[in-house]
Parts: C-alpha cells; sequence; structure tokens
C-alpha cells in the first residue's frame, strides 16, 4: 500500500478565488478580515504568476485560531499532494539566539569552529515531506533575537543555515494590547512579511 502512494507528485499553485472561498468558508467560521486577506493574496498571484512566495504573519489575540489555521493547511497539503505534512511549531518567546544559530563546535581537524544546525532545522528532509515551519510570537522575540529574526526575514537564514527550499514558511504574532512583551517592529521588518490581521 505505502509503494502505491504518489510520494514524488507536485501539485501546481492553484489561484481559484472560487473555489478558495468555498474551502475559507466551510472549514473556518468567523475570521472574516483573514479570508479576505488570503483572498487579495491568491488575486494578486493571479496577476503576477512570478510573485515569490512571501512569508505570512498572522496576527492575531490568543485563541483566535492562528495555530488552527496552520494545521488545516497542512492537512489540505496532504489531501492534495498525498505527501505527508510536518509543523514544527516554535514559540519564539522561549528562544534565545543559541537556539536559532545552532551551538558551536570544533571541526573535523579542530581548527574552525562550526556551528551545529539549529533544533528547528531537525525535520524530515526527503521529498515525500512537506515541512512547515511555524513561527509563533514573532513580535514577542527578545532585543538579542531581533537582528536574527531579521536576517532570517531578509535571507531565510539562522546564522549560517539557510532554510531548505521547499519549505513553507509562516509566522504569527499578538497585538499589544494583548501581550505585554510585544515589540513593535519597525517598517523593514514589516515589509518582508505578508501581514494577515
Amino acid at each position: 500500500v505505502c509503494l502505491d502512494l504518489p510520494w514524488h507528485k507536485k501539485t501546481e499553485d492553484r489561484t481559484d478565488l472560487a473555489a478558495a472561498r468555498r474551502i475559507l468558508a466551510r472549514d473556518h467560521d468567523g475570521l472574516e478580515k483573514v479570508k479576505e486577506r488570503i483572498l487579495e493574496f491568491l488575486a494578486v498571484k493571479q496577476l503576477n504568476p512570478e510573485l515569490g512566495n512571501q512569508i505570512i504573519c498572522l496576527v492575531g489575540p490568543p485563541g483566535v485560531g492562528k495555530s488552527q489555521a496552520i494545521r488545516q493547511l497542512a492537512k489540505e497539503i496532504e489531501k492534495n499532494t498525498g505527501k505527508r505534512s510536518v509543523v514544527t511549531d516554535v514559540r519564539l518567546l522561549l528562544f534565545n539566539p543559541i537556539d536559532l544559530r545552532g551551538i558551536p563546535t570544533a571541526n573535523a581537524d579542530k581548527t574552525l569552529a562550526v556551528w551545529l544546525k539549529p533544533q528547528i532545522f531537525q525535520m524530515d528532509p526527503s521529498e515525500d515531506v512537506v515541512n512547515i515551519l511555524f513561527l509563533d510570537e514573532i513580535n514577542c522575540v527578545s532585543e538579542t533575537l531581533a537582528p536574527s529574526m531579521l536576517q532570517f526575514l531578509q535571507y531565510k537564514i539562522f546564522g549560517r543555515h539557510k532554510v531548505p527550499k521547499g519549505w513553507i514558511v509562516v509566522t504569527a504574532g499578538n497585538p499589544p494590547e494583548y501581550n505585554n512583551s510585544v515589540r513593535e517592529f519597525d517598517i523593514v521588518t514589516w515589509d518582508r512579511l505578508k501581514r494577515i490581521d
């Protein structure tokens, strides 16, 4: 049975707005602004198919369904591709720079320091898996993590480790009135995210 699964099957991006509207209405109650922003993004993608995939940032109070939306995305990917989806849910509020850069160690001949891959990169690299990296509480990172996050948003790199091709990266944050740890992003940081409130 396992050998009959379409392990190498990929799908083209579908920007059918009517189908997207039906799926959003069927699977998500409420969240009208979020649904509208997703449809806007798909409409722009229809007009410009060469548009690169931006990192999406879901912004809302705790408990509105940001994490649930990511789990739903993973289910839709599995259903449409036949591949397994793995979601790595990273709570950035709990991280420090070493967690993202990796741990320094000596190379084989003990002449250079090298950085071991961070824990968040220990995902399944096989072709039959779609990896989703979900960075939650992105606007709650500490002052020491802020430069690492900007580097990541610009280049999809943590330290010396690049996010592998094909990974889906989604972020989430809380409005300041719901979390005292929120840091307001500058315009440069927000420019690298597709914010959905």
